[in-house]
């Protein structure tokens, strides 16, 4: 079924988009060369997405407690194959994940939303002396996810299990700082907000932090378009799908949505 609120969004995003010559400034032109728009191959990410593929074939079983945004706290059966093919970090987003954590050569990183790990598989598998750490509400989920790392030979990722209101302030005191977060969990305002507020004081002028689904709901866009414009947050990059931040003084001082040249050959 066509979700034409969804097709609304994705064209006045495309209309409104910038193309990488936007900014002539050099570290936006290596972040495009080498993240958002890096086609070069890669063993480990050739190895996630056979993963993947095994993943959505795979029709065990989870009791899924859901704390998520309009979920209410659900208990729900699904499949692991279901996790793989609507929730889990898809081919584009687990490159995304990947590319950051290389080029910034990041050593501490959090995640919040485990699913069933492929996120944290990217993050971890750029650089293998770095240390992820990846909070899931769902203890059920959690275990998966643990086997799914495990069985993947990925050795510095350690799932952490239960609300993030429990976890996530403990989590961050013991990582004591923060080079890379990807926030992918809770797709609500308030959440969105009180999540960035708990990991803000363990950020500092080199950190990146990573939004998921900025697009997914009025409240996720609203706390995107807050944070973006808060006075700590100097660059701010729109690709749609992810909404990225910088402090860095350093760097240019804009609000950039990038789409690639060839999308749209008439604005190079």
């Amino acid at each position: 079924m066509i979700n034409f609120q969804t097709l609304r969004k994705a064209f006045g995003f495309y209309l409104s988009a910038d193309t990488p010559s936007k900014s002539q400034h050099s570290f936006i032109q290596e972040l495009c060369k080498e993240v958002f728009f890096n086609k070069r191959n890669y063993y480990a990410l050739d190895k996630i997405d056979t993963l993947r593929d095994h993943l959505k074939r795979n029709t065990s079983k989870i009791q899924h407690q859901d704390f998520g945004a309009g979920s209410h706290y659900k208990t729900k059966e699904k499949t692991i194959a279901s996790f793989a093919k609507t929730s889990a970090s898809d081919k584009y987003k687990g490159q995304v994940l990947f590319h950051f954590a290389r080029h910034l050569n990041a050593q501490h990183i959090l995640e919040l939303g485990t699913n069933l790990g492929l996120g944290a598989a990217y993050l971890a598998s750029a650089n293998s002396n770095s240390n992820v750490k990846s909070l899931e509400g769902c203890p059920n989920l959690s275990e998966v996810a643990r086997k799914i790392i495990k069985s993947a030979k990925i050795i510095n990722t350690e799932i952490i299990a239960g609300q993030f209101s429990d976890t996530l302030r403990r989590t961050c005191q013991s990582m004591k700082k923060i080079d890379l977060a990807f926030i992918d969990g809770d797709h609500s305002y308030d959440s969105t907000i009180g999540n960035y507020k708990t990991i803000q004081p363990f950020l500092y002028k080199n950190s990146v932090v990573i939004f998921d689904d900025i697009y997914w709901s009025e409240g996720m866009t609203k706390a995107w378009n807050e944070i973006k414009e808060s006075k700590e947050v100097v660059l701010s990059i729109d690709i749609y799908r992810m909404g990225i931040v910088f402090f860095d003084d350093k760097l240019p001082d804009e609000n950039l949505k990038l789409i690639s040249s060839k999308l749209t050959p008439w604005r190079i």
